[in-house]
């Protein structure tokens, strides 16, 4: 290193001049790299393909038609709304007099509705009343709380509205919201929508205009009001109350009516409105999920659709405004460019790093080039990304911000070690400071690299991805802060600029405190950590979509306005294996569809659950006929059975049914013992709606779905079922996050203990320096966990990394105490003197640190603003580690482990290239170089143009 500074070549210039070219001739490369990035937050991508959750999965999408679905629903939406209708046609087209489908959406596939559904059932000779039944809590919702009011209560409408609000508040303690009837938010006074599906009725019906039924709305009462309020639960006990209290409001009193005259003639639940409807993407709108919304909310509008009483949900909607929102935290074009933090909190955070340097520095040239290396390390790093196929997600839009603030601070290092040795008249000041920093600048790199290395261990994909190329990143940020930097400051450095005095007096006497205190001390620092730790008791795990965005999101509002008025947004699917031993056991196909029926009822009983779905949901109950029965009944049962199974499974049709399929191979989980299935089994599909709004435990869900198939399913024998779909896939993911979150730690833990023992060349001395390193974890995660905080895909990352930049702290302090005790001084003054070489840089590189990531905090992502918090956290718990909790141990008897005898074989490497040299102030300089001075006088061995007596390497006390 520095030799590569002095070095000519044959032209009469520079290696520096050279480096400076390379790093030039790359910038296009790596912007035009960063443009072909491209993002990815798909859950199901998560897990390894030899997970079983994941091979269940892949499995179950074999044989059933794997889709992206999304629901759609309007507040004013009801089961006859006729734009539902209007909004199919716009979507799905037209067929004109040729028989050709004109103006569909090429984004959407499909739209499910309400009554298309009913239709289906009702073919089947289900009752509608049976059929609205049966689609409750999955595309038919109850609605809120509907309020009829007699003749005397319509004319006073507003009066009636205050008493309500006021009886209930009194009766029940709770505040309600009153919503007018849904007709008196649309209508259509010119009939154009009436007219326009009039026309197109045979392409909605796909039968002849003669045979076309109207439309049927459901028979629900008239009503005036609809009344809901938080956590509104058509079987809650607190609906009950509230229907009580509403039928008492009452008005004037008179001689008939001592008690006020009744106002409300009645109060109900009546499922139809409002409603959803299901939006199936096609293979263009899976690949263009933006432009597909555009369309669906341009579609709404042709057919009267208030944009703002639209509600999307859905996995591909959670997908998408992540990206949406990873993507406006980036760079936000329609913020305004003076409101910074929402035009990019990312360029935010490097900007207050920038300023951060430049007052650290006092140098705006110095602030420029340390900016430039912190940018271009940032941008080589994230380039790597799509030049090695990647693709960026949600724990990967961090990276950028924690590169950029480790690199600015490896770089002030080394520009405050180029002021020390211009300071120290030093003839080639850049090769003297690169001499200094390179091994502490390396030991840093190393552990903060090991901590994310470890982070591969992790069987999610974004999380290794993490590691991966951070720990790249890391590299690069080495290699420009070593040669990058230099070469800058050789070719553009002028002077620094004049620095303050401080004579170190304060850490000095902090160091005194400390030793006179610290059996209290050592003692307050083991108490806190304990009574934070107690708080692992409630550590939890996160891995929903809808948790990394803020309540008064849009997305989160959609979401619980369909999971409290229509139906659950996860999806749990339930697969019954049948195993079919011969032919004649089609005539038993019935007999496993009222099977099927009895489990699925028993998993709608779950409190969690909003509705279910099945094949049986199609068919009416249909009882086999008993022995003593006629032939023709046995007959007409066994034609009708055999009529509905060819219509189940044609041989001339491959279209795959969503809810039954038979099986297409043998198959068996990898790895295991678990039979999926062998060739022709019938499979049975159930669906359920679960709550993704509601704070619960998937892993109990799951669990307690599992127990109530078993108890239905313990009766037949030959069956066999399934647990799957996005809700056990999130379940799994959580369990990995606390895995990769212990493993990828202790991982980390072995690594970096491994370097500090090397470094100290003691086993047991290492142990103990890693101590105040553990301290920082236990008490961060331990005050979240205390919080309520729950850990997700972003924040588990924290751990590992926190733990290699913490490391960097503890090493030189422990250096300098030992080479303190070298030069024959007192335990207590060897802390004083290693706090006075250590604590100004710490404290300096850990606020530059904390601040730039504390930036992060206001992110409307809530994944990127936790990390934010919690790595600034980690960062300040870790400094007052290093300057509180390690002094005193070094202050009491497990300090005596960390002592150092006299040794002609030199001192330990992290002291010889000290990085804490750098300290600014000009007296603290020189009294360095006065000490330098004085060693050289009093050995001689030390002198020389660049000798220092930390780089001595022969010296005795």
């Amino acid at each position: 290193m520095l030799k590569f500074f002095e070095k000519r070549d044959h032209w009469g210039n520079g290696y520096a001049v050279w480096v400076i070219v390379l790093l030039t001739f790359m910038l296009p490369l790596i912007i035009t790299s960063i443009r072909q990035v491209t993002l990815e937050n798909e859950v199901e991508t998560w897990l390894p393909k030899n997970d079983p959750q994941t091979q269940l999965l892949s499995w179950f999408k074999e044989h059933f038609e794997d889709s992206d679905r999304f629901f759609i629903t309007w507040d004013s939406s009801t089961y006859d709304d006729p734009r539902i209708d209007a909004l199919e046609l716009e979507l799905r087209g037209f067929v004109d007099e040729e028989g050709i489908r004109r103006q569909a959406s090429p984004y959407i596939k499909d739209l499910i509705t309400p009554r298309t559904i009913v239709q289906k059932m009702e073919e089947q000779k289900v009752s509608t009343e049976e059929a609205f039944k049966r689609i409750q809590g999955v595309i038919l919702g109850n609605g809120p709380l509907k309020v009829k009011l007699n003749p005397e209560g319509a004319l006073q409408i507003d009066k009636v509205v205050s008493g309500i609000k006021q009886k209930i508040a009194t009766d029940c303690n709770l505040i309600v919201t009153v919503i007018p009837h849904p007709v008196e938010t649309w209508h259509d006074p010119d009939q154009k929508l009436a007219k326009y599906l009039e026309e197109h009725r045979k392409t909605m019906t796909n039968m002849p205009a003669e045979e076309a039924k109207p439309i049927t709305p459901p028979n629900i009462p008239i009503h005036h009001l609809q009344l809901t309020w938080d956590s509104f639960s058509p079987e809650d006990e607190m609906t009950a109350k509230v229907i009580a209290a509403v039928k008492e409001v009452r008005g004037r009193t008179s001689q008939e009516f001592p008690q006020g005259k009744p106002l409300v003639e009645d109060c109900f639940i009546h499922a139809g409105a409002p409603v959803a409807l299901i939006v199936d993407l096609s293979p263009t709108g899976k690949q263009n999920r933006k432009e597909a919304l555009a369309d669906l909310m341009a579609a709404a509008s042709n057919v009267h659709i208030p944009a703002e009483e639209i509600h999307l949900a859905g996995r591909p909607i959670g997908a998408e405004t992540l990206n949406q929102e990873v993507m406006r935290s980036t760079w936000n074009k329609e913020a305004p460019i003076w409101m910074l933090h929402q035009r990019s909190i990312i360029l935010l955070s490097g900007l207050v790093g920038m300023l951060l340097s430049a007052i650290s520095l006092r140098s705006v040239k110095l602030a420029i080039m340390v900016l430039a290396v912190s940018y271009y390390t940032t941008a080589a790093t994230v380039a790597l990304v799509p030049l090695t196929g990647g693709t960026m997600n949600m724990v990967l839009i961090v990276m950028p911000s924690l590169l950029f603030v480790l690199t600015l601070s490896g770089a002030i290092h080394l520009a405050n070690y180029w002021k020390h040795a211009v300071k120290l008249q030093k003839p080639n000041p850049v090769s003297y400071a690169v001499e200094m920093a390179w091994l502490p600048c390396f030991l840093a790199g190393f552990t903060t690299c090991l901590g994310l290395i470890s982070l591969v261990t992790s069987p999610l994909a974004p999380v290794r991805d993490f590691g991966i190329y951070s720990a790249a990143g890391c590299i690069i940020s080495l290699l420009m802060v070593l040669i990058g930097l230099p070469s800058m400051l050789q070719i553009w450095a002028s002077k620094p600029n004049s620095v303050s005095e401080n004579s170190g007096a304060v850490w000095k006497s902090y160091a005194q405190f400390l030793c006179r205190n610290h059996v209290s001390i050592h003692t307050l620092c083991w108490m806190v950590v304990i009574v934070a730790s107690l708080g692992f008791m409630y550590f939890r795990t996160e891995t929903k979509v809808i948790s990394y965005f803020t309540k008064e999101s849009k997305i989160v509002q959609d979401y619980n306005y369909l999971e409290k008025n229509i139906a659950g947004v996860n999806q749990v699917d339930v697969i019954v294996r049948f195993s079919i031993s011969d032919e004649e056991d089609e005539f038993k196909f019935l007999k496993r569809m009222e099977i099927v029926r009895k489990v699925q009822e028993k998993i709608a009983t779950h409190p969690e659950i909003s509705g279910t779905l099945s094949l049986a949901d199609f068919f009416a109950v249909d009882t086999p006929p008993t022995d003593d029965q006629s032939r023709i009944a046995t007959f007409t049962y066994n034609k009708k059975v055999t009529e509905t199974y060819d219509r189940i499974f044609p041989e001339d049709s491959p279209k795959i049914n969503p809810f039954i399929a038979k099986a297409k191979y043998d198959a068996t989980i990898q790895d295991t013992d678990t039979k999926l299935c062998i060739k022709d089994d019938e499979l049975w599909r159930i669906t359920a709606q679960a709550l993704v709004t509601k704070d619960n435990d998937y892993g109990l869900l799951i669990a307690q779905i599992d127990e109530l198939v078993k108890s239905e399913l313990k009766f037949h024998a030959q069956t066999r079922h399934f647990v799957t779909g996005m809700v056990p896939v999130f379940l799994r993911t959580q369990q990995a996050v606390l895995d990769s979150l212990i493993n990828s730690f202790v991982l980390a833990y072995l690594m970096i203990g491994s370097v500090i023992v090397l470094a100290l060349r003691n086993f047991f001395g290492g142990f103990i320096a890693m101590i105040p390193n553990l301290w920082p974890i236990a008490f961060v995660f331990g005050i979240i966990s205390w919080a309520g905080w729950k850990i997700d895909i972003g924040t588990m990352v924290t751990a590992s990394v926190a733990l290699g930049i913490a490391v960097d702290g503890t090493l030189h302090l422990i250096t300098w105490f030992q080479d303190a005790l070298r030069k024959g001084t007192t335990r207590n003054e060897a802390i004083s003197s290693a706090l006075m070489h250590c604590a100004p840089a710490m404290v300096q590189t850990s606020a530059i640190v904390a601040i730039g990531l504390l930036v992060l905090a206001p992110a409307d992502l809530l994944l990127i603003s936790r990390f934010g918090i919690l790595m600034a956290a980690l960062i300040i718990a870790a400094l007052i580690a290093d300057i509180v909790f390690m002094p005193v141990i070094l202050a009491g008897p497990l300090g005596k482990y960390l002592e150092v005898k006299e040794s002609n074989s030199g001192v330990a490497p992290a002291v010889i290239f000290a990085e804490e040299l750098i300290v600014e102030d000009i007296d603290q300089l020189n009294l360095e170089s006065q000490i330098a001075i004085s060693a050289d006088k009093s050995n001689p061995s030390l002198k020389g143009p660049h000798k220092h007596p930390h780089m001595a390497k022969n010296r005795t006390t």
